[in-house]
């Protein structure tokens, strides 16, 4: 996730009034918002990930803060109307949620739809509903990657979705005097940074600002099983029905599908073993990711300006340097880079070192798998050269 201070800086340098903006990997929405911010006159963010684009959407949106503060009150006065809706089979019979939270998130849904809501409106609320639903939740809430507490932790866990809502929904309407109003030119949509030259029917933009997945979803993040949990109820509320999300989001991200054959795309840039499965992890990432870098290429005005924030993640106990990999995909399609930059993440919520051996019975093997976690991360600055 982009930090929003260099959202917003990023967006300051290289924004301008009346520009037109892309981000191909849009995830929370920050570095968006931030363009909207600067005055980008057209603004199209896509995402495979169909929490991602609702997260954006609600950033971007122009809610009613009269209607917001109506519902903080109905809640915070115990007025809103409490009834239980029958939950998915799917909710029952995966162990995240205790009985209370099933309650008051079904309560919640219930609530909602019993409203007559804006779409703008829903968005915010559906935004806010999906962070409840983790906050409720099972989930360890130490990071991003889904992990279950342990039966000592669930078997005490009592957390309250209605107070959870109604926290989330204050800070919102707190923030909300701070937020400028949006563009009508947006559009933010679940695609495939993939097909970024079909899908876009060769529109170009000024401004390209994106932060590409450091790896394949599987073995990064796991955003499928994430995100399923997060969207659990969202697509219960009316107006949310396409807000749902699967497992298979992970095989639909870059690098998810395995490559047949090692190109040895990635000898250059990875120390890891030529041959075996996770040689073809990084290949086939690195594969999907030079489509993505085409694409980009491809979107850009020939006065344009891309931006990229990669990392160099550590896959089978090597760093991939997605940072040359990408400066030599860009060079390869006449770019040059005309700034580097490498920021230290000060606010990363995950630990500064994991053992990728810890799961082994062996001594010896759990000793030698300590490995750094990403501490920093590189901006790369394109233009065409010449």
């Amino acid at each position: 996730m982009v930090d929003e201070d260099l959202a917003a800086q990023l967006a300051r340098t290289h924004v301008r009034k009346g520009h037109s903006i892309l981000d191909p990997f849009c995830g929370s929405g920050r570095l968006l918002a931030a363009a909207e911010a600067m005055s980008a006159d057209r603004i199209v963010g896509i995402d495979i990930n169909p929490l991602a684009v609702l997260l954006t959407r609600a950033r971007l949106a122009n809610p009613n803060v009269s209607v917001l503060r109506r519902l903080l009150a109905e809640i915070e006065t115990d007025t809103c109307y409490r009834k239980r809706i029958a939950a998915s089979s799917e909710v029952k019979t995966v162990q995240w949620f205790n009985e209370q939270s099933m309650e008051e998130l079904s309560q919640i849904v219930a609530w909602l739809n019993m409203k007559q809501l804006t779409q703008p409106d829903l968005l915010v609320l559906g935004a806010i509903l999906s962070a409840t639903t983790r906050d409720a939740s099972f989930a360890r809430k130490s990071g991003w990657k889904l992990h279950r507490m342990s039966e000592a932790s669930r078997s005490t866990f009592a957390a309250s979705a209605w107070a959870h809502f109604a926290r989330r929904l204050e800070y919102f309407i707190s923030q909300s005097d701070t937020k400028p109003y949006n563009s009508k030119n947006t559009s933010i949509r679940i695609g495939d940074a993939r097909r970024l030259r079909v899908d876009e029917g060769g529109r170009k933009f000024d401004v390209i600002l994106t932060s590409p997945p450091y790896g394949d979803s599987k073995t990064t993040v796991q955003y499928g099983a994430a995100s399923k949990l997060c969207l659990t109820f969202v697509p219960l509320v009316k107006g949310l029905e396409t807000f749902s999300c699967s497992s298979s989001v992970d095989s639909q991200c870059l690098g998810g599908r395995l490559s047949r054959e090692i190109r040895h795309l990635s000898r250059q840039y990875w120390a890891g073993s030529a041959e075996g499965t996770t040689a073809k992890k990084v290949e086939s990432f690195l594969a999907d990711y030079a489509i993505a870098c085409r694409g980009i290429a491809s979107s850009l005005k020939a006065s344009g300006t891309a931006v990229l924030i990669v990392g160099q993640r550590s896959t089978g106990g090597f760093r991939v340097k997605l940072d040359q990999f990408t400066i030599d995909q860009f060079a390869s399609l006449g770019f040059e880079l005309t700034r580097y930059d490498v920021r230290k993440l000060t606010r990363k919520r995950h630990p500064s070192h994991v053992n990728r051996f810890a799961r082994s019975s062996c001594t010896s093997k759990r000793d030698s798998g300590l490995i750094r976690t990403m501490s920093e991360e590189f901006i790369l600055t394109f233009s065409r050269s010449g």
